[in-house]
């Protein structure tokens, strides 16, 4: 370290000093270093947050059922347990491996999720199940995801470009204004005694040391003061003509696409509003519910039939107005029923606004 000290003085825990301590009060600067923050994860959770939460609001009845007083089949209770409590799993089993496993015991008919990590599909085909995770009598079975079926891609593969173009885009921005600049170049003023260089190792300590204490975040300094003379760049870039949100839009409407997922729910995209709200979550529950029947699918080839509705779809126009009919027919039927009107004039109140010959309730 000794032309670390002939350049920057004394030891190297002294190569800079926080603004403030050069008046006395030395508060220190932290550990923190700016990390290569992972955007695309939060990103790539919140679309799928999306999805899971529509999923959450599923109802799931045996298909063969016929009325209210048969037995609901133990298979169509087996698939509701495993919707309700590991579909955020399937999901990323489908998304990062192609595929998702259920364990079916002809013995008890039980059927189980099997998290993908403790499976291997080998050449031939066949699956390897890691030992223990298998009772007597079980059998795995894999169910691929339809484009992984396709053409042997997950869906992780196919998005990785745009996650790291969004991570790459948003790091740029972040990085730019925590460093108070996206470039800093710092040499010595002058040329060390005997034409010594700076070791690699040396370099790296003092990018290091100035990385975790000069910026803009709160346990940062802006200002440094060095014991020697020392020439300082700072360079930044002009975020509004790298057109970074352009690109980042871009990337996001592209992963969107990725997902069957509708941009306009991304606040990010500045386009979440009342108006367009119905039409998004609509688009967003059709892909919930293709997922859902993947998940259908694959109980029916076990030989369980269910039937399923995400209650929290939004109603169509249709059926609003359908909604809103029964309503004001039940309303009318209850002021009737409690004789603030006759029926007379119920039918009236109601013929104002739709045809009521087809209304069994008055």
């Amino acid at each position: 370290m000794g032309i670390l000290n002939s350049i920057f003085g004394k030891k190297k825990q002294d190569l800079f000093i926080p603004f403030w301590s050069a008046f006395g009060r030395s508060y220190g600067c932290g550990n923190l270093r700016i990390p290569n923050k992972k955007y695309s994860e939060i990103t790539l959770k919140s679309l799928v947050g999306h999805i899971c939460n529509a999923v959450e609001t599923i109802e799931v009845w045996d298909a063969n059922k016929t009325n209210e007083h048969q037995l609901e089949s133990w298979g169509v209770k087996f698939a509701r347990k495993i919707i309700k409590d590991n579909f955020r799993e399937i999901f990323f089993d489908s998304y990062s491996k192609g595929y998702f496993v259920l364990l079916h015991n002809s013995d008890t008919t039980d059927i189980e999720y099997l998290p993908a990590k403790y499976t291997q599909v080998r050449a031939d085909g066949s699956v390897y199940v890691e030992g223990g995770k298998m009772s007597e009598g079980t059998r795995a079975y894999l169910f691929y995801e339809k484009s992984y079926k396709a053409d042997g891609r997950t869906m992780e593969q196919v998005c990785k470009t745009t996650l790291d173009y969004i991570d790459n885009i948003l790091n740029t921005a972040s990085t730019g204004n925590a460093r108070l600049g996206n470039l800093t170049i710092i040499t010595p003023s002058s040329t060390p005694m005997g034409g010594e260089v700076l070791r690699d190792s040396e370099k790296k300590e003092i990018e290091r040391l100035i990385s975790e204490s000069y910026g803009g975040l709160d346990s940062q300094s802006s200002l440094l003061l060095f014991p020697n003379s020392l020439n300082i760049s700072t360079i930044s870039f002009d975020f509004g003509k790298l057109q970074l949100f352009e690109q980042l839009k871009m990337e996001m409407m592209q992963l969107c696409d990725h997902f069957n997922i509708p941009y306009d729910i991304l606040p990010l995209s500045g386009q979440s509003t009342f108006n367009n709200q119905d039409n998004a979550y609509t688009m967003l529950y059709v892909t919930a519910e293709r997922w859902v029947m993947m998940i259908q699918d694959a109980f029916k080839s076990l030989g369980v039939e269910f039937e399923f509705e995400l209650k929290g779809k939004p109603k169509t126009e249709a059926q609003k107005l359908e909604q809103a009919k029964k309503d004001a027919v039940a309303t009318m039927a209850q002021a009737v029923a409690s004789g603030l009107m006759t029926i007379e004039e119920a039918r009236k109140e109601l013929e104002k606004y739709y045809d009521i010959s087809k209304e069994k309730a008055l």
